[in-house]
């Protein structure tokens, strides 16, 4: 048995959800009800769409995903998870916040905000990312 190396180790156990709705999820543990979100405008919107959009696709799976939000009988498509190498997001809150307005955590804008951009974070390990969504049980085997 090889054993991973501590830097790998770091890198995967400094990642960090965004956004996860417990409707969609197939774990429970710390995610947010959709009813427990708010929708405000951001006056970073455009910015923070741009670099969610942006991500990287990690895992994609046949899940189907329908709109939570009230009035709006949309299928948004398969469940999507896209990283950066430092956070984990998922097809569903880019759809929501694009249509809706969705809340992003005040530490997720910030770092958006100080990166100068997104392609010095194109190069982390896809492969870490994956491990991380596996070992924490969010994406079906």
């Amino acid at each position: 048995m090889m054993l991973a190396p501590a830097r790998y180790l770091n890198q995967v156990n400094s990642m960090e959800f965004l956004g996860l709705i417990k409707e969609h999820e197939s774990i429970n543990r710390g995610v947010k009800s959709f009813k427990e979100f708010n929708f405000t405008i951001s006056p970073y919107k455009d910015e923070i769409l741009k670099y969610l959009k942006n991500g990287e696709s990690i895992a994609v799976t046949m899940n189907m995903v329908e709109s939570l939000y009230d009035g709006d009988n949309n299928i948004i498509g398969g469940l999507t998870y896209l990283s950066d190498g430092k956070w984990i997001w998922t097809n569903y809150l880019i759809y929501y916040l694009e249509k809706f307005d969705i809340e992003i955590t005040d530490e997720f804008v910030e770092y958006v905000l100080n990166k100068k951009n997104m392609q010095s974070e194109k190069n982390f390990n896809k492969q870490n990312a994956i491990k991380y969504l596996n070992e924490k049980k969010i994406v079906p085997r």
